[in-house]
């Protein structure tokens, strides 16, 4: 069972400061496009609820969506997913993060295609690897068990998916609507830009 984009609101993690970046990474120009803009401008046409989670509100007023600040700050993409759940009106949200710049419409797509009855859509790049808990889908039945995990103690981000069910996107599935699966570019230091100057062209912008 698909879900319709009526009831998925979309959240973007940002305004956290990076200490190998020296700055808020979704502030930072590349291209002269912030990469916080650069990933509105990808899926704004296919998603119109749109939402930024950060604790630097002055800063992301610009780009026009609605800014909520981090209920929980400090405890990192834990507490943005909190914060996210908390606000969306959505039964669904897709989570994402401003450092991943790159964004394949296909697998966001494909990602709500495969919902059914699952607490969240997760990709994992390989059963060995870690699950990618920042470019997924979690319902609202997750909020209860995050909020009981936090109070326990939990921060790491991915600590309570023992708790839920979850359908896990498999590398083949990816390959089949993100080639090479290069929409999980993470750009975490000054020298990932120029590697991401190079994967721009599989992913267009939309004026």
């Amino acid at each position: 069972m698909s879900i319709s984009i009526d009831k998925l609101g979309v959240a973007i993690l940002a305004g956290g400061k990076s200490s190998r970046m020296g700055t808020d990474k979704g502030l930072i120009n590349f291209n002269d496009i912030p990469l916080v803009e650069r990933i509105i401008r990808q899926i704004s046409h296919i998603f119109p609820e749109i939402f930024i989670v950060t604790n630097n509100i002055e800063e992301y007023r610009r780009f026009g969506c609605p800014l909520i600040s981090d209920a929980l700050p400090g405890i990192g993409p834990l507490g943005g997913l909190y914060t996210a759940l908390d606000y969306d009106k959505h039964d669904y949200t897709l989570l994402l993060s401003c450092d991943m710049p790159f964004v394949s419409q296909a697998l966001l797509l494909y990602l709500m295609n495969v919902v059914d009855h699952y607490d969240a859509v997760v990709p994992r790049l390989s059963e060995q690897s870690h699950p990618e808990p920042l470019r997924a889908i979690y319902s609202k039945n997750c909020f209860s068990i995050i909020e009981k995990y936090i109070e326990k103690g939990g921060r790491k981000v991915i600590g309570f998916y023992s708790g839920i069910d979850i359908r896990y996107v498999e590398r083949n599935e990816i390959e089949g609507v993100d080639p090479g699966a290069r929409s999980f570019f993470n750009a975490n230091r000054p020298e990932d830009l120029i590697e991401a100057a190079r994967l721009t062209k599989y992913y267009p912008l939309k004026d």
